[in-house]
């Protein structure tokens, strides 16, 4: 054990000891050379290990859900298929098996970079090639249906300046931006989700949303270009592109970024 703790990840494995431990898992039993091990190495010992242990319900579970960067209770039983999946993500983030909990009321989850990949792993070994892909797929329509939702109600909220009825109250200036870089953030990730799946016509749209709310966000302007090429309608890229120069340059005297002159090149090419 004194060889085990003079490791350089000596920290962390001594938290997967403990762990071993509360799953009942008998160390004298592990013929494992620490000494030699990397992190790598233990984590994924210790993963194995568990997976063996827990029923399959649980296992199908943790294999699925592995799919998902971030994840809630409706997202998962949608996704699995497992109408357990709260007790069983309540159960992993109380015993800090790997799983992160964020918020109280609304919670969400994820898992920890090593255990999701190590997931990810034994989910490609234990599912076909063909049932890997639907699990891909239905991951990729949930987050997109719940990001279309996300931004209608951003929209529905957010209609012009955040804390515009305050914009002489010091206060409400680190938080209007906060917001605003918030709402730009969700918009853009959006937007990259439908053009990941190809439906350019309908970023578009979203973009052209977002430029009614916020016509001085550098980086609608690119998405609307990047559409423009994808749908080979340069002109109106072109269009795009002299609106966000007229609105960064001559209202805020801001040259525009190294990315939008590229999209502006590729568009005159």
């Amino acid at each position: 054990m004194s060889v085990f703790i003079k490791n350089q990840n000596h920290v962390l494995r001594t938290w997967f000891f403990i762990l071993l431990l509360e799953q009942n898992i008998d160390l004298d039993e592990i013929k494992t050379d620490w000494s030699e091990a990397g992190e790598n190495h233990v984590f994924n010992y210790f993963a194995t290990e568990v997976l063996q242990q827990i029923d399959d319900s649980s296992r199908e579970f943790l294999l699925k859900s592995a799919l998902l960067p971030k994840m809630n209770i409706a997202i998962c039983r949608e996704l699995t298929g497992i109408g357990s999946a709260r007790n069983i993500l309540s159960d992993l983030a109380h015993r800090q098996f790997f799983t992160l909990r964020h918020g109280l009321l609304k919670a969400s989850y994820e898992y920890h970079p090593l255990f999701r990949e190590f997931l990810l792993s034994r989910a490609q070994n234990t599912y076909s090639e063909h049932e890997f892909k639907q699990l891909q797929e239905m991951n990729s329509d949930q987050r997109l249906n719940k990001g279309l939702d996300l931004i209608h109600q951003i929209f529905t909220i957010y209609t012009g300046a955040f804390l515009q009825r305050d914009t002489d109250a010091p206060w409400s200036l680190s938080l209007r931006e906060r917001l605003r870089h918030k709402f730009l953030r969700q918009l853009d990730t959006l937007g990259n989700t439908l053009c990941d799946h190809q439906f350019y016509e309908q970023a578009m749209v979203l973009y052209q949303q977002g430029l009614d709310v916020d016509d001085l966000a550098e980086s609608i302007y690119q998405g609307i270009m990047r559409c423009c090429l994808q749908l080979d309608k340069k002109a109106d890229g072109m269009v795009a592109y002299q609106r966000c120069r007229q609105n960064l340059h001559k209202r805020l005297d801001v040259n525009l970024s190294g990315k939008t002159e590229k999209l502006r090149a590729a568009l005159q090419a």
